[in-house]
């Protein structure tokens, strides 16, 4: 087979071979002409001669049977037309040839015609029996359908015939015009247009298969063979004419009134499998609780769900290793668990309760669990039924029908009453005190062999019964659904009901079956399912469906994002523009492949007078409010009046040398476009205007009309700008903007202007104020080429790597300052997305239909999206706090779950700790299933912390360390916006203290370290008052040595050195000595008076009487006037009349005059003055002393120099520096050649040389 089809698909066999029609030459014109003549005159008597709109589940039924039972038949003599409809959805497709499905005309036991899937065809097909061989040769056994939905052939080349695949749902009509003697001609339309106003006519040839065949029949059959599933029939017709499967009451064709009900079949599983605290066996039950929990059962325990995590629950000890049966969430909000052999189970209030066959339970083996409305829970056993309520176990008393009986099955109707199944027995309602026995005797069996039960909203009553059945009591009589089988006993096991009505089976071997509105579908490994053995299933309170499975847990969730492309007649490539003509039509433009048509179902391509099939000028489009469409082309714009008629005549307002990127509709109903030349174009009453031009090379790529007449421009380069025709203001980088390339705009009903660019983000534009979002903020990426807002007010933005949708409401709390961050739902390639690249560079780039589903345009085809499934969260989340650890050891659960539901909080004990350093942690949650990864949680230990710490994702607070004392734990989730549950959870906590951390132990310690610490400090002040003391006898008794020293000195040296001095001169007086002794007397006498002053400065030095500093600067005074005496250099002395009492240390007295009897000896020796000047003062908390004379100066560097290369040589300049550092003073010299020097002596007196005089 799969030779034979590659060498079809690749054309090594002629298209003789592929699906040209045998025609019969002789006669055949004449007769055509004849019955198209016919068929004519009989529209006014069309009819519909046999109908059967049920669905049918076809699967391995061999030769099939007879579905008309004489209904409808046609022999070789007749020379009517008949039409057949009917409607497929493959569950066997592509992937799992060999096979064969077909809708089949017998006639007795003979195949005539077969319309569906022949064995070794794989497309849609015709097949026929080969009775009759053109004279030509034999005949192919079978034809491809033709199809505008195109499959690629095996060489890559594009075919005429369309694959089946699972999940996409096609209705065939085909028409028999019957030859009298002859093969009758045969006219096939796959998935035709049957809206309102269709016909024959209007049908594309693409989707047109003609052939001739004997159609002759007198019985219909329904047919699968080979793999796969089979297919399900339903919609089977037997009409007149074509008008009796449409409504033929318009001309045009007309679109659907909605067009979201392509997703509303589209389904997906969520999966987890052996994840961490998940049973590792069989999930054979599951329940959920009133706080939200889903809870999973299984042979190896139990286990609780809240979106993220699993958490196991140890039942070991309390239901000795047996495992789950079943489960049920009573009104009161415990957990009833049934174990196959340890009793019944109540988890209430985070403890279990045992209840076993010594309670009253007629055994411990637990089959089903139910509640009625009293309150009172059904324990349905393997040898009776009992009942509890305030923890008491009874009988069901007045009928002993269900004693020791095997129960299955119990569940609740709508009005109260209590439906129970009984394995061997039959199903019972127990109704206002009576057991009432459900009886049928076509049914008899089957009701014996109940598995499970579900009364549904309608009342309907649903039976898992037998070994492959699925019953249903509906208006008065039984339904029979026999599904298909695999394996030896594929019973279905589990019901379970959805809020939109559908009906789920699930089989122990052959998966999932859905039955919606009279239709049935199988759902198994091949659709999505991670296995086909089902053992539980359970609607929540939300209404997604749970299946428990063998090998883990699955959720079905309806998709919300569909992609359109390839398999839906777009083809291939980039999609440039959408627009919904009427409600449900949705136009398409396709760069070099010309305008679509979307009816609903499938694309085609629009042809229109005057407009190419191909043409590759095509660009934007825009509808306006009048319904007209306009098409941008480079030449300029293409207007279709009337784009509901598909033949409608298009007209061209040409502008040459333009390409148009972007158009809009102006207050006036003129039309405003925009060109990649960066020119504004008004088209007004059929005349083309150019209003303006735009600074950007790239050209303008958006355009949104104000209500004031101004226009927004946005451009690619050059920013945005509002123009109007008095002047326009411009919006850049420089004020607001984070980028200038702009992508798309999008006004919103509350006159707040969206701006999407490439690299900055999404920018918004209100009260004159631009804020920027970017990825800093939690976006997606910073490129955003289309924006869409949905009926609940949410953001959907289209990018280079999908698409985002955010809440206003998060941008508006950023905006305002708040430190939440926006979290986007996000969606690619993993949802469905063609491409996760929007196309961009035209405008509008996307669309909002009327029914409120958004088009996103990609690089492959087209993501459509229904926000409705989106949740709006517009409540904030219930927030539980789990559990509380103490250095790693629980301390016991403490769940609360807060406002949902209308269940109040639940007031929690005090939490009690300890004395001591203790590591804290609190685990909370919230149950969310739809988007767990949006909910972030805050809270706040009040006492500790100073404000909400944000927790993000983080479903624990960690605190290394509480200090003593008492605090409130408060605990807030939010789903993402701006919402936070009003009332958080929280839990007062108090952290002991210990024994010496008691108040009147510390102030007793208090006391004691005052006490202590003061009696030290007298103690420590009392020793260094002494050591002062001591310190100044010490200093004292210096000052009285050094007294009695300088006393002794100007006593007894003085004395006799003014003795030798007045010798020595009076030696010199005598004139007997001559010459040599001469000489020496006077070098003694010199040496003498030398030495006596030496001898008096020493004593002035010595003496603590001269200690201070007026008497420093009257020594230097005095001294200064006696130095100067008789040596030719006049000295002036300035100097204040009085000097603070400030102490000077006999040191610093002794270098500081040394210093100055230095420079006041460098003045004789070297200067050449003729005057000198002394000046004391105080100044700034110093001392100074300026020195200066008239002499011939010197050059200070050159010195400096000098006295570095020679480091022997006597500096005075260096010993006055040397002297004045030593006591922390300093010394500055200025001399200039020729105009002599000075010199500044400057000692600090606040130093430790000097200080306050003490008395």
């Amino acid at each position: 087979m799969l030779s034979e089809l590659a060498a079809r698909q690749s054309g090594l066999l002629p298209d003789s071979t592929r699906c040209q029609p045998r025609w019969r030459t002789r006669g055949f014109y004449l007769q055509l002409t004849l019955l198209l003549l016919l068929a004519w005159s009989n529209q006014s008597l069309a009819v519909i001669l046999w109908s059967d709109p049920s669905s049918m589940l076809i699967f391995e039924n061999s030769a099939g049977r007879d579905i008309l039972e004489g209904a409808v038949k046609r022999d070789d003599a007749a020379n009517d037309t008949l039409y057949f409809k009917f409607h497929v959805d493959p569950q066997s497709d592509s992937t799992t040839e060999e096979y064969f499905a077909a809708f089949e005309l017998y006639e007795g036991e003979v195949e005539r015609l077969g319309i569906g899937n022949a064995l070794k065809a794989w497309a849609y097909s015709a097949f026929f029996e080969q009775a009759r061989q053109p004279e030509s040769g034999p005949a192919p056994d079978y034809l491809d359908l033709h199809s505008s939905v195109l499959d690629q052939s095996a060489s890559g080349a594009t075919s005429s015939y369309e694959f089946p695949r699972r999940g996409v749902e096609r209705t065939i009509v085909f028409k028999v015009q019957y030859v009298p003697g002859g093969d009758d001609l045969v006219t096939v339309w796959l998935n035709p247009d049957l809206s309102p106003g269709a016909n024959e006519v209007y049908q594309a040839d693409a989707l047109t298969t003609r052939f001739s065949a004997n159609a002759s029949f007198d019985e219909l059959r329904l047919r699968h063979g080979g793999n796969g599933t089979g297919w399900i029939f339903s919609g089977l017709a037997i009409a007149t004419s074509f008008a009796d499967f449409v409504d033929t009451s318009s001309a045009k064709p007309a679109a659907p009134a909605s067009d979201n009900n392509f997703s509303a079949q589209r389904q997906s599983f969520q999966s987890w499998q052996r994840e961490t605290g998940m049973p590792r066996s069989a999930i054979r039950a599951l329940a959920q609780t009133r706080d939200g929990y889903l809870w999973l059962g299984g042979d190896d325990g139990l286990a609780r769900f809240d979106g993220v995590r699993f958490v196991n629950l140890d039942l070991g000890a309390v239901a000795g290793g047996n495992g789950v049966r079943t489960l049920l969430g009573d009104s009161y909000g415990a957990l009833w668990i049934g174990t196959s052999g340890g009793g019944l189970l109540r988890w209430v209030k985070d403890a279990f309760v045992s209840l076993n066959a010594g309670d009253g339970l007629p055994t411990n083996s637990i089959t089903a669990l139910a509640e009625d409305n009293n309150g009172r829970v059904w324990i349905g056993t393997e040898l009776g039924l009992r009942l509890w309520q305030d923890g008491k176990i009874f009988a069901l008393g007045g009928d002993e029908t269900l004693r020791d009986a095997h129960i299955t099955a119990l569940c609740r109707d709508t009005s109260g009453a209590m439906w129970i199944g009984v394995g061997g027995v039959g199903i019972f309602r127990f109704r206002g005190g009576a057991l009432t026995a459900v009886t049928d005797p076509e049914m008899e069996v089957l009701l014996r062999q109940p598995h499970c039960l579900l009364l549904d909203r309608s009342e309907r009553i649903w039976v898992g019964a037998g070994e492959d059945f699925v019953l249903c009591w509906e208006s008065g009589q039984w339904r029979r659904f026999r599904i298909p089988r695999h394996s030896a006993m594929p019973f279905v096991s589990s019901l379970a009901e959805q809020p939109d009505g559908s009906v789920w089976a699930g089989s122990t071997s052959e998966g999932l079956f859905q039955f919606k509105q009279g239709k049935l579908s199988a759902i198994n490994a091949s659709a999505g399912l991670l296995d086909n053995r089902v053992t539980a299933l359970f609607t929540d309170r939300d209404g997604y469906l749970w299946i428990g499975r063998d090998s883990g847990l699955s959720r079905l969730r309806r998709d919300q994002l569909f992609a359109i492309g390839q398999n839906e007649g777009l083809g291939f490539g980039a999609v440039q523009g959408l627009a919904e003509v009427t409600p449900g039509v949705v136009w398409a433009v396709k760069a070099n492949d010309g305008l679509y048509r979307w009816d609903g179902r499938t694309f085609s391509r629009l042809t229109a007078a005057g407009l190419s099939p191909r043409d590759p000028k095509l660009g934007a489009m825009l509808v306006t409010r009048d319904g007209s469409c306009w098409v941008a082309s480079t030449n300029g714009l293409l207007l279709f009046r009337d784009p509901q008629a598909v033949a409608d005549e298009s007209r061209l307002l040409e502008l040459n040398g333009v390409s148009l990127t972007a158009l809009a509709e102006g207050n006036d109903h003129s039309i405003w476009a925009g060109s990649r030349e960066s020119d504004l174009w008004q088209l007004a009453r059929g005349q083309w205007t150019r209003a303006a031009q735009f600074p950007s090379s790239n050209g303008i790529t958006a355009l949104v009309a104000e209500q004031d007449g101004s226009l927004w421009v946005g451009t690619d380069g050059s920013g945005l700008f509002r123009w109007n025709k008095s002047g326009r203001a411009h919006f850049s980088r420089t004020n607001g903007l984070a980028s200038d390339s702009i992508r798309t705009l999008h006004r919103d009903a509350d006159g707040t202007l969206w701006i999407g660019t490439a690299g900055g983000g999404l920018a918004r534009w209100r009260n004159g104020q631009i804020t920027t979002f970017t990825t800093q903020q939690g976006l997606l990426e910073n490129t955003v080429v289309q924006i869409q807002e949905d009926n609940a007010g949410r953001l959907w933005l289209g990018g280079h790597r999908g698409i985002a949708c955010v809440s206003k409401g998060d941008f508006n709390a950023d905006a305002a300052g708040k430190p939440n961050s926006v979290f986007p739902h996000l969606y690619g390639s993993a949802d469905g997305m063609p491409s996760e690249e929007c196309s961009a560079g035209f405008f509008p780039s996307g669309l909002k239909t009327k029914s409120g589903m958004l088009w996103f345009a990609t690089l492959k085809g087209v993501a459509a999206v229904n926000p409705e499934l989106l949740p709006t969260n517009t409540t904030a989340p219930a927030v539980i706090l789990e559990n509380i650890l103490v250095d790693g050891v629980s301390v016991g659960s403490f769940r609360s779950a807060i406002a949902r539901g209308g269940f109040p909080m639940t007031n929690l004990a005090p939490l009690r700790i300890g004395a001591g350093k203790h590591r804290i942690e609190l685990h909370y949650t919230s149950i969310n299933f739809d988007v767990p990864e949006r909910l972030r949680f805050r809270y706040q230990l009040e006492g500790l912390d100073a404000e909400w710490v944000e927790a993000g994702p983080r479903r624990a607070a960690f605190y290394n360390y509480v200090p003593p004392g008492d605090y409130r734990f408060r605990l807030a989730a939010s789903s993402g916006g701006d919402a936070w549950n009003e009332s958080e959870a929280t839990l007062v906590m108090s952290v002991s203290r210990h024994f010496w951390q008691r108040w009147w132990v510390l102030a007793l310690a208090a006391t004691s370290v005052l006490a202590i610490v003061g009696g030290g400090v007298r103690f420590l002040e009392k020793r260094k008052a002494q050591r002062r003391l001591q310190r100044l006898e010490q200093e004292r008794a210096l000052e009285r040595e050094r007294h009695r020293i300088a006393q002794d000195l100007h006593d007894e040296m003085g004395a006799k050195l003014c003795r030798i001095s007045f010798l020595s001169e009076h030696a010199q007086r005598n004139d007997h000595a001559q010459g040599e002794v001469r000489s020496q007397i006077n070098t003694i006498a010199d040496a003498s008076r030398e030495l006596l002053h030496t001898l008096d400065e020493i004593v002035w030095a010595v003496n603590p009487h001269n200690d201070t500093l007026e008497h420093v600067a009257s020594y230097i005074n005095q001294y200064a006037q006696n130095y100067f005496h008789n040596t030719g250099v006049e000295c002036v002395l300035d100097m204040p009349d009085q000097f603070e009492p400030h102490p000077i240390a006999s040191a610093a007295r002794h270098h500081l005059f040394l210093a100055v009897h230095e420079a006041f000896t460098n003045i004789l020796k070297h200067s050449g003055a003729t005057s000198a000047k002394v000046v004391l003062l105080c100044h700034a908390g110093n001392f100074e002393i300026h020195i200066e004379d008239n002499g011939k100066g010197f050059n200070f560097a050159a010195q400096q120099d000098a006295a570095q290369k020679n480091s022997n040589s006597e500096d005075g300049l260096r010993n006055m520096r040397q002297r004045l550092e030593g006591i922390g003073g300093s010394c500055f010299l200025e001399s200039i050649p020729g105009r002599g020097t000075k010199i500044c002596f400057i000692l600090p007196l606040n130093n430790a040389n000097t200080g306050k005089l003490t008395t």
